[in-house]
């Protein structure tokens, strides 16, 4: 079941997006991004292992859920960052 991992897949597209990486350099933040975007990978490979065994743990299945939940929440934050970014420059 890969759909749980995807919104990591989604974000990590998002953070290595031109616009966002210009963003993120003129707000000086750019060290982050790279930190961000090393964890989300690590992250992404324990969901995979994760995704075959939450059939059998609750526990785990909650945290895939709640995990997936945080990952729109990011989405949404570099959405509204890519907004404002576009207003200012119209």
């Amino acid at each position: 079941m890969v759909e749980s991992f995807f919104p990591i897949e989604k974000l990590l597209e998002k953070l290595g997006s031109f616009a966002c990486e210009e963003l993120l350099l003129f707000c000086g933040v750019k060290n982050d991004l790279q930190k961000l975007k090393e964890t989300l990978t690590a992250v992404k490979s324990v969901v995979l292992d994760a995704e075959e065994k939450q059939i059998h743990d609750y526990r785990l299945r909650l945290w895939l859920r709640k995990l997936k939940d945080a990952c729109y929440d990011a989405e949404d934050v570099l959405d509204e960052f890519e907004v404002e970014d576009l207003r200012s420059k119209s």
